[in-house]
């Protein structure tokens, strides 16, 4: 794969923060791509790369190149995780390791429990949990559910009961597309 390519081919270079944050992201980008194609012994690789990369730089998601350190490697971590299908206990696990203080945008703090919400709806025991996510049901998150791919999978009225039962519960209900597209809408709003 090509991030796998061009982070081999920097390793041997990379010597300064910029270096190291920028052979991160490459790090991170192998491993998301490994998990889509199914390759789960080189996520690893590569995620342990990551975290072995963060910590030699500051976790400082505003001032890194590309927000790389150690937080942003738990969010990406929570994201490959479900995009590989890991729910519940895990997800929460994986949540307990970011910093939700540092999430000092909306939009990446929306993904982030985005993402938990999807891991924690799959397993029956922690499905009432991803319900009641803080902050879950703002509006800049309804917003991400509108716009990001994992977030649109609710539009499909016959899915969004089995794909993601806690957005579901709390009132999320289709519309037919507009001239716009389909669209996600919160019954209280």
């Amino acid at each position: 794969m090509a991030a796998e390519r061009a982070a081999d081919a920097l390793q041997p270079h990379a010597h300064t923060l910029l270096g190291l944050q920028v052979l991160g992201m490459l790090s991170l980008h192998a491993a998301l791509g490994a998990a889509v194609v199914q390759r789960p012994h080189v996520v690893s690789h590569w995620l342990g790369e990551a975290d072995q990369l963060a910590a030699q730089v500051p976790d400082d998601l505003q001032g890194n190149w590309q927000s790389f350190g150690q937080t942003n490697v738990g969010l990406w971590r929570i994201a490959i995780g479900v995009e590989r299908g890991e729910s519940g206990g895990a997800v929460l696990d994986m949540a307990r390791t970011v910093d939700r203080a540092k999430l000092n945008w909306r939009n990446r703090e929306a993904a982030y429990l985005a993402d938990v919400g999807r891991g924690l709806a799959r397993d029956r025991k922690t499905r009432a949990e991803s319900v009641d996510l803080p902050g879950l049901h703002r509006r800049d998150c309804q917003q991400q559910r509108r716009t990001l791919p994992e977030g649109r999978q609710c539009r499909d009225p016959g899915a969004a009961c089995t794909r993601c039962p806690a957005w579901s519960a709390r009132g999320v209900a289709y519309q037919p597309p507009s001239r716009h597209g389909p669209v996600i809408t919160h019954r209280s709003w």
